[in-house]
C-alpha cells in the first residue's frame, strides 16, 4: 500500500462510518487545500464538513503511513493547523500507534487518535467528555437522525 492508498482506504471507512452513525452521506474529501484567515494554506489528507442542527463542524484527519509510531511533534503540529483553520475537530489515523508524548499531548488538546486495522478503524483516544456532553451530542445526532427519515418517509 503506498500512501496514497492509505489515504484514500482512511477516507473510504470514515465516509461508511459516518454514513452508518449519522444515516446520511457526509463528503469526505481527500488532499483539500484550505486557507485560514491568515493566509495560510494547507493540504490536508482527509476532511470533512458536517452540520447539525444548522451548525458546521468542521474535522480535519491526517493521516500517518509510517514505519514507527507517531510522536508528540507531529501532533503538535497538527494542532497548530486544527486552531489556524479553526476546525472544530482534529484526528490522527495510523497503522503504527503513537509514543506515549503523542497520546498524553493529544488527550490534553482533544485530538483523536485511530489505528487503522486492515477495514476496521480502532478508536484509541477520543474525547474527555462529561456524561452531560455526551448525552447532549447524541440528542442532537437522534434529532439530525430522526429529521432525515422523516423527509425521506413523508
Amino acid at each position: 500500500m503506498t500512501f496514497s492508498d492509505f489515504e484514500t482506504h482512511t477516507k473510504t471507512l470514515i465516509s461508511k462510518n459516518l454514513k452508518k452513525e449519522l444515516g446520511k452521506t457526509v463528503k469526505v474529501r481527500q488532499q483539500h487545500a484550505y486557507t485560514s484567515q491568515t493566509g495560510n494554506t494547507y493540504k490536508i489528507d482527509v476532511s470533512f464538513l458536517v452540520n447539525i442542527l444548522g451548525v458546521d463542524y468542521l474535522t480535519l484527519v491526517e493521516c500517518k503511513y509510517w514505519n514507527k509510531r507517531v510522536d508528540r511533534e507531529k501532533v503538535g503540529y497538527f494542532k497548530a493547523i486544527i486552531d489556524d483553520l479553526k476546525a472544530q475537530k482534529g484526528i490522527i489515523v495510523t497503522t503504527k500507534g503513537f509514543q506515549k508524548g503523542a497520546i498524553e499531548y493529544a488527550r490534553s488538546q482533544n485530538i483523536a487518535l485511530i489505528l487503522l486495522r486492515g477495514n476496521k478503524l480502532v478508536v484509541l483516544l477520543y474525547l474527555d467528555l462529561t456524561d452531560f456532553e455526551i448525552e447532549q451530542i447524541m440528542k442532537a445526532v437522534l434529532h439530525v437522525k430522526n429529521e432525515l427519515l422523516n423527509i425521506c418517509y413523508n
